[in-house]
């Protein structure tokens, strides 16, 4: 059995352990062991420390009383009894007498009061304590960290005995003078935070009398509050370093909290606020007013009852003297809802605030008795602001109503009956209003037309506060005569006036969008209203060939009107444009921007459908020329797009419906317009990836039926041959292209497909055509032909050319390596190291450029292999692309370190600049990301490119080097001169060879924008000497025909100025 550490031995461990800077920790726990098992008392552990306890050297006397604190810390309290209690409450209030000892004695008295026979009243333990605090520890005297031990003193008593400081009167105000004496001249912003807290809790755990009654108690609360808002504003900086990661936030935000606590603050806390609102700083106002905030927040309605007028009259000229146009009228909110973000330096932050504040404060006073005559107080106060529209302060007094009105239905009412009254603006909006005198008419004309826009404007802040209650209010009473006034104005006001008609506009949508405010008549009557002024402004926009400020507001109000609020409202409004606003539109779809019109709108699946079927059936028409048909299509494809954007749908009823009479109407109207036929494929292609994944097997079998096995399918009405080359191979190639990648075909099928596709392609003359052949071909390959990879391999060497006479071989065989290449397929690897063999070793020039302009499709983008739009799942369920994502990393990472290699062994030129071409369009066809490990090697070759005559390799050499200068740049300096000198020629210097512009305008633009961050991303001291003559040499460029190169010349000379300066 183990015998128990003798506890002499342990004290001493620590001791020495404390002194030379070690871990005390363990000797401590031990101690706390051997006393909470009660095999040592006490009074044998006092005895034990009792030497060094009372020791002449400081230092072991304070190591010693740790000793014990820390011991204490860990000690199960159970086995400390009542008793013990009052012996430890002596023995350690002794100790606050010395000093030196005063923050390890803060530290046991924190954790005696948390044990469990710690009893407040028993012996006076609480008064006792907190007595010897006040009188025997002077905060005056210390260091912060041990101040903070007095105030986890204080905070430990609240946390145990809150109930006790709850119900006893006379040990709740000894802890508050304990408190004030504590945290009086507190500095330290650790200590400060705890201090706030604790004062925080005082005020919401203690109760107070009223201070008219209690003096005792008024001067408590008086002494709280100074021992808090001598800190306002709080103006604080956190030090490098500082292990407590405090910030003035945590401050600010905790005395706020800490002033908005105690109700009867008020009476100090509000002149204070306000006295401090004066100030000019906004980082100050907006403290301040966020203090209000909580304050108003927090108060009960009755002490705001006697403060509110006082609020008011401190607030309101911050909005009625300020400029408040960040408060937009047309928005849908009053208080901008990410507000809390701006920076406390932000004015506009502090006029948000104020208006955050009233807001409150109307809202907790709404059910106050009083509140009938706050509002005519407020109203009263305000009349001469808004009576007039003649003036300054009308909108800011509105914005300050309505602001307020957001938050009570009953100041809401009031405000819009007074506002509406026929002697303020009923006036000028009610229809039932008499005018009595000439005079009357005569002041009605002249205000109306000078003051409608900031009418409306008025007119939208009310708008607004009525969405934000969003019930049933007093403006309804005035629905009627604001309707006939704005769309009276809509209809009648000077087409000059556009921002007048757009602001009415945005208003007459804010109504509509209210949330049953208005009858299915009134919500048709503005979308006639609308309609009317689109027919009148496409026929103005057309003669002036751009679209009028007027019609772009209307398109983009209806687009709100159809995309916000409850389903069942947009439905209705769906219907209603549909109904009102779209025959008008459609039966001008030839008149420009009617269409764009139209696509803005369609937002969602049963606008697109209807359009869908009406757009067909003027596609069906013999006078539907092709211009109209390709807009038309052009506009369902980017309609159908956007609606998927906004709301996934499955197009899958679209197959059986919509599907066959387009496809029958596109191969028999579009025979021969290979670019109606290739966008028309490109819809059919949209609907088949939209459709259900389920159904793309069946999908795939009705197109082989079609195309290559003459069947006929019910509801398409096609006649094509497949030996015969025809444009209707467009509508094949899209559609496959969006076939799931799982569809397969029987390997029979596939044989057959490709064998006719080879047969067939060779013999197609017009080159587009062949061009689309050829992509089906490698569709084929890529999606149908993955289990035929033996049959795919004997085909590209059957069709392996010997020479560049076989010119339609090679072309076949490239394309069905790029069905390979882009499923990263071994067979298609092969083929590219072969290619590049025959590059590297055939000495027939003509066949290596052949093989060099094939990289164009290995390496180039193809529309059938990428699809528009993020990648992601889609809501088919469809996967189309069967496409390996690093598929261009991987032929660059094979091509690159060869074609390097063949062009530094190279000792022919013209074999040199075969090689550095294909590396050229390697470079532009790959990211930068994936060449930057291959720069230092590739960078030769790049200056090299710059000597070239070659168009496409001076552009790929100058991206190439524009990314190494970034990414490399120890790489370019090495000749740095010459680089400079060449990159001048380039961009100021047309290079003409054989009649032809060598360096065009983005050669031109490349080779500037390379100079620009040679002399931004290098250092000065690397650069200072190229840039001397440099704006003299650059002075072609400034008389440049190209606008963008002279500016871009015009930005490298001011780079040049301000360096030499």
């Amino acid at each position: 059995m183990d015998t128990a550490p003798d506890p002499a031995v342990l004290v001493y461990q620590y001791i020495a352990a404390s002194t030379s800077g070690d871990s005390t920790s363990d000797y401590s726990s031990q101690l706390a062991q051997l006393w909470s098992g009660k095999t040592l008392s006490l009074l044998q552990f006092i005895q034990t420390l009792g030497p060094t306890l009372t020791s002449e050297d400081v230092s072991t006397r304070v190591i010693s009383l740790q000793c014990f604190a820390n011991t204490l810390a860990e000690v199960d309290s159970a086995v400390i009894s009542k008793q013990d209690v009052g012996v430890l409450l002596q023995f350690l209030t002794s100790k606050l007498e010395d000093e030196k000892l005063s923050s390890s004695t803060l530290n046991a008295l924190a954790s005696l009061v948390k044990a469990k026979n710690f009893i407040p009243h028993v012996n006076n333990n609480l008064k006792d304590l907190i007595s010897a605090v006040i009188k025997d520890y002077d905060p005056r005297k210390h260091l912060a960290k041990v101040r903070y031990e007095a105030f986890l003193l204080l905070e430990a008593i609240v946390e145990k005995h809150q109930d006790t400081l709850a119900t006893n009167e006379e040990f709740a105000e000894c802890f508050v003078n304990a408190f004030i004496h504590v945290a009086s001249g507190e500095k330290d912003p650790r200590n400060l935070l705890l201090s706030f807290k604790l004062n925080a809790e005082i005020n919401t755990k203690i109760p107070f009398q009223e201070r008219s009654s209690n003096k005792t108690h008024d001067e408590l609360l008086s002494d709280l509050f100074d021992v808090c808002f001598c800190y306002f504003p709080i103006s604080f900086t956190t030090p490098e370093n500082d292990p407590y990661k405090i910030t003035a936030l945590d401050l600010k935000k905790q005395l706020r909290i800490t002033i908005a606590s105690q109700p009867q603050f008020s009476r100090d806390a509000f002149p204070s606020l306000f006295e401090k609102l004066t100030s000019t700083n906004p980082a100050v106002r907006n403290d301040v007013l966020q203090c209000l905030l909580l304050c108003v927040n927090n108060y009960p309605a009755e002490v705001l009852e006697q403060y509110w007028l006082s609020i008011w009259d401190a607030l309101k000229f911050e909005i009625l003297h300020n400029d408040i146009l960040t408060f937009q009228p047309e928005a849908d909110f009053i208080i901008p809802p990410n507000y809390e973000s701006l920076e406390e330096t932000d004015d506009n932050k502090t006029l948000i605030l104020t208006l955050v504040v009233l807001n409150s404060l109307i809202q907790k006073l709404t059910d106050s008795e009083m509140f009938p005559s706050i509002m005519d107080t407020v109203l009263q106060g305000l009349e001469a602001n808004y009576k007039s529209l003649v003036g300054k302060t009308l909108k800011p007094a509105v914005l300050l109503l309505s602001a307020m009105g957001s938050s009570s239905v009953t100041f809401f009412n009031r405000v819009v009956d007074t506002l509406f009254s026929f002697e303020v603006w009923g006036h000028y909006i009610r229809s039932d209003y008499q005018e009595d005198t000439e005079e009357d008419k005569e002041i009605d004309i002249v205000l109306t037309t000078a003051k409608q826009r900031d009418l409306i404007d008025n007119l939208g802040y009310v708008l607004t506060a009525q969405k934000l209650l969003g019930v049933p209010t007093n403006l309804e009473i005035y629905k009627d005569h604001i309707l006939i006034f704005m769309g009276q104005l809509l209809q009648t006001s000077s087409n000059i006036e556009k921002s007048l008609k757009c602001k009415i506009v945005l208003q007459l949508t804010k109504l509509v969008v209210l949330d049953t405010f208005l009858s299915a008549d009134e919500v048709s009557l503005v979308l006639t209203w609308f309609s009317e002024n689109i027919k009148a402004l496409i026929e103005d926009s057309s003669a002036k060939g751009e679209p009028d400020v007027l019609l772009l507001r209307i398109t983009k109000s209806l687009t709100q009107i159809t995309s916000e609020g409850p389903e069942e409202s947009i439905q209705y409004y769906i219907n209603s444009v549909i109904t009102i606003i779209l025959p008008p539109l459609l039966e001008r779809v030839s008149q420009p921007l009617v269409l764009s019109v139209i696509n803005q709108i369609c937002l969602n699946y049963q606008f697109l459908e209807v359009l869908s079927i009406r757009y067909l059936n003027k596609l069906s028409y013999e006078d539907c020329d092709e211009d109209l048909s390709i807009n038309l299509i052009e506009s369902l494809i980017f309609s159908f797009k956007q609606a998927q954007s906004v709301r996934p749908f499955l197009a899958t009823s679209w197959y059986s419906k919509f599907f066959p009479r387009f496809f029958t109407i596109s191969q028999k109207r579009f025979a021969d317009n290979v670019y109606l036929l290739e966008i028309s494929g490109s819809l059919l292609g949209l609907i088949v990836r939209f459709c259900d994944k389920t159904k793309h097997e069946q999908i795939l079998h009705d197109m082989i039926d079609l195309f290559f096995e003459g069947k006929t399918l019910d509801g398409f009405n096609f006649e094509f041959e497949i030996s015969k080359p025809s444009a209707k191979i467009s509508l094949l190639k899209h559609i496959l292209a969006n076939i799931d990648r799982n569809c397969s075909i029987s390997d029979e099928s596939v044989d057959s497909i490709t064998k006719q596709l080879i047969n067939l392609i060779p013999n197609i003359e017009d080159q587009i055509i062949r061009l689309e052949y050829l992509q089906v071909l490698a569709v084929v390959i890529n999606k149908l032909a993955v289990n035929r990879e033996e049959q795919v391999e004997q085909i590209l060497s059957d069709l392996s050319p010997k020479s560049q006479f076989d010119q339609s071989s090679f072309e076949l065989s490239i394309w069905i390596a790029k069905g390979l290449l882009v499923r990263v397929s071994p067979r298609g690897v092969a083929f590219l190291n072969k290619l590049l063999l025959d590059l590297s070793n055939n000495p027939d020039l003509d066949y290596c450029r052949l093989i060099l302009r094939s990289f164009n499709v290995l390496a180039g983008d193809v529309d059938v292999f990428s699809n528009d739009g993020k990648a992601g799942k889609i809501i088919s369920g469809v996967t189309n692309l069967n496409v390996k994502i690093l598929y261009k990393q991987q032929i660059f990472e094979i091509c690159s370190p060869k074609l390097i290699s063949d062009y530094s062994s190279s000792e022919k030129e013209e074999k040199s600049e075969i090689f550095l071409s294909t590396l050229s369009i390697l470079i532009q066809n790959v990211s930068a990301k994936v060449i930057n490990p291959h720069l230092e090697a590739i960078l030769p070759l790049v200056l090299n490119g710059l000597y070239s005559h070659n168009s496409c390799i001076l552009e790929a050499s100058l991206q190439t080097l524009d990314t190494a200068i970034t990414q490399s740049p120890e790489l370019v300096k090495r000749d740095m001169e010459s680089l400079v000198k060449k990159l001048v020629s380039l961009g100021t210097t047309k290079i003409v060879i054989n009649k032809k512009v060598v360096n065009k305008e983005n050669i031109r633009l490349l080779s500037l924008d390379c100079l620009i961050k040679i002399f931004t991303e290098f250092e000065e001291a690397k650069v200072r000497g190229l840039q001397v003559g440099l704006t003299q040499a650059l002075a072609p460029g400034l008389d440049d025909k190209k606008r963008s190169v002279r500016k871009k010349t015009t930005d490298l000379c001011q780079l040049l100025h301000e360096m030499d300066r």
